[in-house]
C-alpha cells in the first residue's frame, strides 16, 4: 500500500480519449479491496466501442491502493492485449509496474483442481493397488509364475498381493479376506 495517511475518497475510473485512436485510464482515490472498486468492464466496453489503439494510465491521484488495483491493472491489460491494443503502464506507480510484470513472467500455476473428485471407493482402490505395486516392485521375486508350484495364475497373483502386504507390514491389509482381494483385481 503506498500512502501515509489513507483518503478516505472513493476510488474513481475515468476513460478519456487521447487522440484518435487512444485513450488514457485516470485513476484517482483510495483502491483497496475491501473498498467497492470499479469493474473493468465498464472500462472496457468504452475502450472497445472507441476502437483504441494505444491505452495510458494516469494514477497520478491515487491514494492508496493494495492487490485490488493489482487485479484491476491486470484484467485491463489482460483484455486489451487480445485485441492488440499497446499499453503505456509509465502512469502507474512503481510497484504496481512491478507487481503486474511479476504476474505476467510467472505462468499461472496448475492445480489439477477443477474436476470432479473421484469418489471414495475409487480413490481407496488406486491407493491400494499403488501401495501393492510399489510393493510388488521393491519384491520382484514373488512376481515370477511357477507353473510346478501354482498352476493358477490367479492364485499366484492374490497369494502375491498377500506375501507383498506381509513384507509391507500392513496389518489391516493382511486381514482382508482373499475374495475382497481377489474382487480388487477382478476375480
Amino acid at each position: 500500500m503506498r500512502g501515509a495517511a489513507i483518503d478516505e475518497r472513493n476510488p474513481t475510473l475515468v476513460v478519456r480519449r487521447q487522440g484518435q485512436d487512444g485513450a488514457v485510464l485516470e485513476l484517482a482515490g483510495t483502491w483497496l479491496s475491501q473498498r467497492d472498486l470499479p469493474e473493468p468492464a465498464g472500462a472496457l466496453g468504452q475502450l472497445r466501442a472507441g476502437a483504441v489503439r494505444r491505452l495510458a494510465f494516469d494514477a497520478g491521484q491515487i491514494t492508496a491502493w493494495d492487490s485490488g488495483l493489482v487485479t484491476f491493472v491486470l484484467k485491463v491489460l489482460s483484455e486489451t492485449a487480445t485485441w492488440g491494443v499497446a499499453a503505456d503502464r509509465a502512469g502507474l506507480p512503481e510497484g504496481v509496474r512491478r507487481l503486474v510484470a511479476l504476474a505476467e513472467a510467472v505462468p499461472e500455476r496448475q492445480t489439477g483442481r477443477g474436476g470432479a473428485r473421484p469418489a471414495w471407493l475409487t480413490r481407496l482402490g488406486t491407493r491400494y493397488a499403488s501401495r501393492v505395486l510399489k510393493d510388488h516392485r521393491a519384491h520382484a521375486h514373488h512376481l515370477h509364475l511357477r507353473p510346478r508350484r501354482c498352476p493358477d495364475w490367479r492364485g499366484h497373483l492374490a497369494s502375491s498381493f498377500r506375501m507383498a502386504d506381509r513384507h509391507a507390514g500392513d496389518r489391516r491389509a493382511r486381514r482382508l479376506p482373499t475374495r475382497f482381494g481377489r474382487s480388487l483385481i477382478g476375480f
